[in-house]
């Protein structure tokens, strides 16, 4: 059974109607890309904030919506319940037809999956009746396509199907609307299949399959990069919260010692840094500096990185790529691979053996993203803490939430100074960073931020049954009112009582989360799990290497060409 899902809708968190739609939305892309765990998830947020905000367009589709999820997950009086309440809101308002829409197909399809195919017939005869000569496209699409998807699964006047899938089709052809074409095409195909013609019916069901999954595929590139631009102008709270690098090894600076502060012998450090490892004498490359590589959608991301990899770089060029047969670098341009490019934030999509990652991504777009502002955690044997992962996890949704204009080149400018002066001097007292061209205190934004993520941690915690969420966002908010609670301070800290220098405390730290791991050690069928994985690992380079099929350098020469 498949709903045809409502158009993309931008709304701010400042609203709790468009919350609640948001998050329904949300629910239902999950349930396209069948993802049920965070169905529900998402349906239970919008649930909860339609409940907050009371009777609403937004709160009707949240709430029906959330009855379907729990009908759908066996949950059937709980589900009559939302679906109840949503009509009863229904009733206290005036209602847009595409939601009126919706609630009908709600209620149809949950009275289907109960076994009531009389009665959600009934209610799809009406709504067809009801919404046929609407001027609301979305409307009369959500009721055609419903409509024919539930005749067929009860095997009703198949001849009805077909007019109800040409009307739909060609409204959709007017309007433009790919996703009812691909769903048209999904229904005309189930009616070939059942008149005997097989291979002709599973090839109609592929191609609606590809319309509608391109449009999907679509929507969550668009949503994904909204996110990105929003954790690149928020992203710095990250390295400020849990930067962990304020002090180096001296050997690591290789002479640059200059604005640095000596410690003990060997240790190097700045008194308000949070995270060197993010500044520009680790993560950042000044070579890039000038690289801008837009963030408006998939399509200019790809376009700027590979303009990136074909862009010479003149140290790079003195270099050269070859000294006599040893390959010393791929490329003389900018980029070498596109995974060279630095970023707190990054797109991603699986690759398979021998594809580039922009190919992967225009391909078959954005399965993920890498946030990569997150310092391993040295007081942790696992690297992070509980609390880092459930805060990051709020200001990560709080990224795909919050309305996301495109990045100017101001903005980029300002971005770039914010995310190095948190790294090097992030808790320095009465610090500034740079807002829409004015200053503003980093302390008051930071904790702006938080208060502004703290309802998203409320609605986490509720369908948690915990207040993880909340009181990881209370600890942050105590460690901005005493910096000296942030991990880089605390690492300074210890340095200075200790006497150490740097590698003897890391080395110390080491040892000392060693025997917490070996205090712990695995049970018996992870440990075989692992010593499985090892081998068959080992079986795959032993096979690469045997391999001569083709030299390094012509593959590496065909890779770069592709």
């Amino acid at each position: 059974m498949a709903l045809l899902p409502a158009r993309r809708w931008d709304g701010s968190l400042e609203d709790g109607d468009a919350r609640a739609r948001s998050c329904a939305l949300t629910a239902e892309c999950w349930y396209f890309a069948g993802d049920q765990a965070r169905t529900f998830f998402y349906s239970v947020m919008s649930a909860n904030t339609a409940r907050r905000v009371g009777p609403s367009p937004g709160s009707i589709r949240a709430l029906s919506g959330f009855g379907y999820a729990l009908t759908l997950f066996g949950l059937h009086r709980v589900g009559g319940h939302f679906l109840t309440l949503a009509r009863d809101y229904a009733g206290r308002i005036k209602v847009p037809a595409n939601e009126a829409c919706w609630l009908e197909v709600m209620t149809g399809l949950v009275l289907s999956i109960r076994g009531n195919a009389d009665g959600a017939l009934a209610v799809f005869d009406e709504a067809s009746r009801r919404f046929d000569d609407s001027a609301n496209s979305e409307a009369r699409l959500l009721s055609f396509i419903n409509h024919a998807l539930i005749r067929l699964a009860a095997g009703r006047d198949l001849p009805r199907v077909e007019r109800i899938c040409s009307q739909m089709l060609r409204l959709a052809e007017e309007t433009g609307d790919t996703r009812a074409m691909g769903w048209g095409g999904e229904a005309q195909g189930h009616l070939v299949l059942r008149r005997g013609r097989t291979q002709e019916g599973i090839a109609i069901m592929r191609e609606a399959a590809r319309r509608y999954i391109g449009e999907l595929q679509d929507f969550i590139n668009d949503r994904y990069f909204a996110l990105i631009r929003n954790f690149k102008r928020f992203g710095w709270m990250i390295p400020l919260l849990f930067g962990n690098s304020p002090a180096v090894c001296k050997s690591f600076l290789a002479g640059r010692t200059t604005r640095f502060h000596q410690m003990q012998r060997g240790t190097f450090y700045l008194p308000y840094a949070t995270s060197l490892r993010m500044s520009d004498i680790g993560y950042k490359n000044k070579n890039q500096s000038a690289l801008l590589v837009s963030h408006d959608d998939l399509k200019s991301y790809i376009s700027d990185l590979r303009r990136a990899l074909k862009l010479p770089y003149p140290e790079y060029e003195a270099i050269g790529t070859r000294d006599g047969d040893k390959i010393i670098q791929l490329t003389t341009s900018v980029l070498q691979i596109e995974n060279e490019y630095y970023s707190y934030i990054r797109p991603k999509r699986t690759t398979l053996p021998g594809e580039r990652p922009s190919d992967a991504l225009e391909k078959r777009g954005v399965e993920y993203v890498e946030v990569r502002a997150l310092d391993v955690n040295c007081l942790e044997p696992t690297g992070v803490s509980i609390q880092q992962l459930y805060f990051t996890e709020v200001l990560v949704l709080f990224c795909l939430l919050e309305s996301s204009a495109n990045l100017t080149a101001e903005e980029l400018h300002e971005i770039e100074y914010n995310e190095l002066t948190v790294a090097l001097r992030g808790r320095t007292p009465g610090l500034e960073l740079v807002r829409n061209g004015g200053r503003v205190s980093l302390r008051d934004w930071s904790l702006e931020i938080c208060a502004r993520v703290q309802p998203l941690a409320a609605h986490l915690d509720a369908h948690m049954g915990s207040s993880v969420y909340q009181d990881a966002v209370a600890r942050q908010v105590e460690a901005l009112n005493d910096m000296e609670l942030l991990p880089s301070a605390r690492v300074l800290a210890t340095l200075r009582e200790s006497q150490s220098e740097f590698h003897s405390y890391t080395r110390e730290l080491s040892l000392k989360h060693r025997a917490d791991f070996r205090a712990r050690p695995p049970g018996a069928e992870v440990t075989q799990e692992f010593d499985s994985l090892a081998a068959a690992s080992h079986a795959e380079q032993a096979r690469l290497e045997a391999d001569r099929s083709e030299p390094f350098a012509q593959f590496m020469d065909k890779y770069l060409q592709h």
